[in-house]
């Protein structure tokens, strides 16, 4: 669960291109943990904002559902960008959240629900998940969102 946002943060910094980091697996074969690092240096992304949007967009994949696309804009009619989205499936319409502590403030709580109603009135079916979710209900995560693909 640590290594991935670790290594998102590292293409967000600009420290590393994930080029880069797939000439490094090759250069380091034989060291330890190397097997892991083949297998998420492919899921690197750096438009992952926090540690924990790189820790859901892991539990889905390792759901075996398709990897969703980070920070993913959402456009008004007039193909203005609305809103962005933690993770999601665009043409599924399906927009995934993660709510840390950030949304119990007042004035965020009051630009959620109007992003929320938005987003509801123009298609998207949100899902939202907490802390409690990601480090302790990992599977509660994939049958949610599995359940909102099929």
């Amino acid at each position: 669960m640590d290594a991935l946002p670790v290594l998102d943060a590292a293409i967000r910094s600009g420290a590393v291109t994930q080029g880069e980091l797939v000439a490094e697996l090759s250069a380091h074969r034989a060291l330890r943990g190397v097997r892991q690092a083949r297998e998420l240096v492919p899921l690197a992304d750096g438009r992952a904002e926090c540690r924990q949007e790189s820790q859901l967009r892991l539990v889905l994949v390792d759901g075996r559902l398709p990897p969703p696309e980070p920070q993913l804009w959402v456009h008004d009619r007039d193909g203005i960008r609305r809103y962005r989205l933690d993770l999601g499936y665009r043409e599924r319409r399906i927009g995934i959240e993660y709510d840390g502590l950030s949304h119990l403030d007042r004035e965020r709580l009051r630009h959620d629900r109007d992003r929320m109603n938005w987003l509801h009135a123009n298609g998207w079916r949100m899902r939202y998940f907490t802390d409690r979710d990601l480090y302790r209900r990992p599977a509660h995560i994939v049958a949610t969102i599995r359940a909102a693909l099929a």
